[in-house]
């Protein structure tokens, strides 16, 4: 058997047609950076005495199922099928802003079965599919001088034999300088708002994906989510007490998160684009670092609230040229 590095594992996702059915092909083959996804069970151990000293005389598996993490650069294309399963809606307006550019509208179904994908492993050794990909907690992280990268971690089925033939297509990437960070007293105000220059800036989304085990079965039965917690962290050189004011007032705000490239133009005059608005929040805490080399720097946590104003919570929206999900 060869040995084989890191960088030979492929990695893919495709929507699944019916829920917990594995796709025969991945609809995006993602680089990634990190990839630790893998079988994994449980044991009942069988602790009974038997008249001896030791504790157990052996043990069987009651479950199998496979989970783990992967991490990538945030691309323009295959991260709206990431984003339908995080949130479970997705809506296209086709040709909007102009010809063969389209907006994919995601937005939280209000269920607990969001879409499920196919996750897809390949390398020297292994071609596996794994049936009922859930993401569990998405990451979106900005900083300086990077490109932006997601982070997820998962739960699936346990892996089957799959035949792939991994390919990769271009997308359009974004880095740091491509996005930009806004508040304002409410959605319809983020428009007009101004970029509040933030260093650093990562926006969670937390399923609560729950493995529903059933008797008569090794496999789970389902991986629906429970409710979903929003949660964001900005980082900027402090030249004011805003925030500190606002982390100590009663006040809630709107937020918005803006990547564009604008190095790539797609269809005549567009770009590349991800906007992602948190209707209604505010910050949780706040920390200050005072060095004294340095400039000082404002931390804060941010809690995303549903809006009964906005009857949503969280909307995102973006825009390529893939024609839908």
């Amino acid at each position: 058997m060869s040995k084989f590095l890191g960088a030979d594992e492929r990695f893919g996702i495709a929507k699944e047609t019916v829920r917990g059915t594995a796709e025969t092909a991945a609809t995006f083959w993602m680089p990634r950076l990190d990839f630790d996804f893998e079988d994994t069970k449980e044991e009942v151990v069988d602790d009974q005495a038997y008249g001896v000293i030791e504790d157990s005389i052996g043990s069987r598996i009651a479950t199998k199922w496979a989970e783990g993490s992967f991490s990538c650069h945030c691309t323009d294309k295959s991260i709206g099928l990431l984003l339908y399963n995080v949130l479970g809606a997705i809506s296209t307006a086709a040709d909007t802003p102009e010809v063969g550019v389209n907006t994919h509208t995601i937005t939280v179904a209000q269920s607990e079965q969001h879409q499920a994908l196919t996750f897809f492993e390949k390398d020297t050794v292994n071609d596996n599919k794994f049936a009922l990909g859930m993401i569990d907690t998405f990451e979106l992280n900005a900083s300086l001088g990077a490109y932006v990268n997601i982070a997820c971690k998962a739960f699936s089925k346990k892996g089957a034999a799959a035949t792939t033939t991994p390919s990769y297509a271009a997308e359009n990437l974004f880095i740091a300088r491509d996005i930009i960070v806004k508040f304002a007293t409410n959605l319809a105000g983020l428009g007009a708002a101004s970029d509040i220059k933030a260093k650093n800036a990562s926006l969670r989304i937390i399923k609560n994906i729950h493995k529903e085990d059933v008797l008569g079965s090794e496999d789970p039965d389902d991986f629906p989510n429970k409710r979903i917690a929003f949660e964001a962290t900005i980082e900027l050189t402090k030249a004011n007490d805003t925030y500190t004011t606002w982390n100590l007032d009663n006040t809630f705000k709107a937020m918005r998160l803006e990547l564009t490239n604008s190095d790539v133009t797609i269809g005549a005059v567009s770009n590349p684009k991800l906007t992602i608005d948190l209707a209604r929040c505010r910050i949780q805490r706040l920390s200050t670092a005072r060095a004294n080399d340095d400039f000082v720097v404002e931390t804060f946590e941010i809690k995303g609230f549903y809006s009964i104003t906005d009857t949503k919570a969280i909307t995102m929206a973006l825009i390529n040229t893939q024609a839908s999900y």
